[in-house]
């Protein structure tokens, strides 16, 4: 892909968009479909992940906002039709770093596309929603009916999530205001909330973690050079948009939190689980609401026992090390490799697993006793290679001391090896 950057304020980010999930329509079925492909880039990811989703209305620079989030202009697909470009949900497929986090960015289709079908639109929200870290929503800058329908509608697909006991699962939720053009206020916040009297906003911002609002004016070029944003330079912009554009983004990343899964912070690989495991309760038609609770315990449940199996392997690869060193060996050297290997599978377990602290208390016990279960199976091969060693060593002891003086001829003769042992 071609490279047009920003500025210099907000870090320029390789790479190329890839689709995450596609829809079937309702006469086929009407199913979120997952990509493989972009299902591997969140399972590389070790660190804890983020997740920032762009939202809103079709044909508003929604896709433009997601390249700037990548210190570009280019990146995901802009179109100069009255038809929305970005279809389901695109990712971007170079996840970078940002203070001790992997960050995603995700493009999402228009949610008032007319081209949707309406259940399609409420649960791409609901999913996006649901997995991302800050959810980025852009809309009109002059607030009218339409833009309170749809926040109107935000707060009631909420109401089909069912959150766990802390409702702070949602992500933060960043208000984009486009083609801001009217004074500024003294709190854009206060503002956007005054302009939603008919709403129950408290609905809204008592859900999310945090509320920002950002006016972003007019890029001030023609309409020309808007069909064609993704090859523009930064220079032919107003500098003012400019401006407004890289405090939303510093502001957007500075405030960035990673993607827990109650107390705990989600790897890449556990995000890609927890994700399939919204997808799969979306597809279902027997469900009314999307359960976090339901997605969390499965995700909890297929990090865990990941852990077990890893953690497990890494404790018997080292305790198989004494075999290939030879058995027997003395108990108190058997015990020190036992203590070397449980402390560095253990560090190992504690940094896998994810849940509540009952639940990682609960992990620790039952990591523990499949410990011992393993130990106690070395224990036994050791004890048998003792019983083995001794034996033989008795047997040798036996042939070249005891049984010659049994011989016949032998049997009033004492040797030397008697002798000495009467002798004291």
């Amino acid at each position: 892909m071609s490279s047009n950057p920003f500025s210099k304020t907000i870090p320029f980010r390789s790479g190329n968009p890839i689709h995450l999930l596609n829809y079937i329509s309702l006469d086929e079925g009407g199913a979120i479909l997952l990509d493989e492909q972009a299902l591997r880039v969140f399972r590389k990811i070790e660190e804890p992940i983020a997740v920032i989703a762009v939202v809103g209305s079709y044909r508003r620079g929604k896709s433009y906002f997601a390249n700037t989030l990548l210190g570009r202009h280019d990146g995901f697909e802009l179109g100069s039709s009255v038809n929305g470009c970005t279809k389901g949900i695109d990712i971007w497929d170079t996840p970078f770093y940002n203070k001790g986090k992997r960050v995603v960015i995700i493009d999402c289709e228009g949610i008032d596309d007319p081209n949707q079908e309406v259940p399609w639109a409420n649960k791409l929200f609901i999913l996006c929603l649901a997995i991302s870290s800050t959810l980025i929503y852009n809309i009109n800058g002059i607030i009218g009916r339409d833009d309170i329908e749809k926040l109107f509608l935000m707060t009631k697909i909420v109401s089909l999530i069912q959150p766990p006991n802390d409702y702070q699962f949602l992500p933060n939720l960043v208000v984009l205001l486009r083609d801001f053009q009217l004074d500024s206020p003294p709190d854009f916040v206060e503002y956007f909330l005054d302009r939603l009297s008919k709403v129950d906003y408290d609905e809204i911002t008592k859900f999310f973690k945090k509320f920002d609002v950002y006016p972003i004016p007019h890029p001030g070029v023609r309409q020309e050079e808007m069909r064609n944003m993704s090859i523009i330079e930064t220079d032919k912009l107003d500098p003012i948009f400019v401006e407004k554009i890289e405090e939303a983004v510093t502001n957007i990343f500075e405030d960035l939190p990673p993607k827990y899964l109650n107390a705990s912070e989600m790897s890449g690989v556990f995000f890609a689980e927890f994700l399939e495991r919204c997808v799969e309760q979306i597809n279902d038609p027997t469900n009314t609401m999307l359960s976090i609770p339901s997605a969390y315990e499965a995700t909890i449940n297929y990090a865990v026992k990941k852990a077990y199996d890893t953690c497990l392997e890494l404790y018997n690869e080292m305790m198989d090390q004494m075999s290939f060193n030879g058995l027997p060996i003395p108990w108190n050297e058997f015990e020190d490799v036992h203590n070397v290997a449980f402390e560095f599978a253990f560090n190992n377990f504690i940094q896998q697993i994810i849940g509540s602290a009952d639940q990682i208390e609960s992990f620790h016990k039952t990591f523990y006793d499949k410990i011992i279960s393993s130990k106690n199976q070395f224990y036994m091969k050791n004890s048998t290679a003792m019983d083995e060693y001794h034996e033989n060593w008795a047997h040798k002891l036996w042939k070249e001391n005891v049984a010659p003086g049994l011989e016949i001829e032998n049997l009033f003769v004492i040797h030397n090896f008697f002798y000495v042992i009467i002798l004291t």
